[in-house]
């Protein structure tokens, strides 16, 4: 009598279906099974995963095929630039870190008035007029500098549940 050896056992049922789809395709016989215990199921408790089993002869055939397909899924999986983590969530693309515009734009305005000021002053001061062009030449460039940051729109449409960090990836 044949018998059956688990080759893999999987977190959730379209990985499972993946790769029974693939042996059934290379013409290997298989079974799921678990199939019931998917965490999207509702299952509580520990899970001991989705089995999937096949004839003997053919283990090393169908290992062979899961690794190619693991080794894609690896490759094309998301996971965060943070932590490494790949419980990451989709969300709606929205622009992170909204209230920088109105911090910057306060920042500068209250810098940019001082300046004005000091023009007004500067005799009083006692501020030599080339220190005081090299003053404004800076801060035009801190201005242009946050300008630019702002504009480039720093987007996010994933969230990773572990570490919180948000950041965009592409579809």
């Amino acid at each position: 009598m044949k018998e059956l050896k688990t080759i893999i056992k999987c977190d959730n049922t379209l990985i499972a279906e993946e790769i029974r789809d693939a042996l059934l395709e290379e013409n290997i016989s298989c079974m799921i099974h678990d199939e019931t215990m998917d965490t999207a199921a509702g299952a509580y408790g520990a899970l001991p995963g989705i089995a999937i089993k096949v004839y003997e002869e053919n283990e090393q055939k169908a290992k062979n095929i899961i690794n190619h397909i693991m080794t894609e899924r690896r490759r094309t999986s998301i996971w965060c630039p943070k932590c490494g983590s790949e419980n990451i969530e989709k969300t709606t693309l929205h622009h992170i870190n909204i209230h920088r515009w109105k911090l910057v734009i306060v920042q500068m305005a209250i810098v940019w008035i001082i300046y004005f000021m000091l023009l007004f002053y500067i005799n009083e001061i006692g501020i030599s007029q080339k220190w005081f062009h090299y003053i404004g030449i800076i801060l035009v460039v801190l201005t242009v500098f946050n300008i630019y940051k702002l504009l480039r729109g720093r987007k996010a449409n994933r969230h990773c549940k572990n570490c919180g960090h948000e950041f965009f990836k592409e579809e």
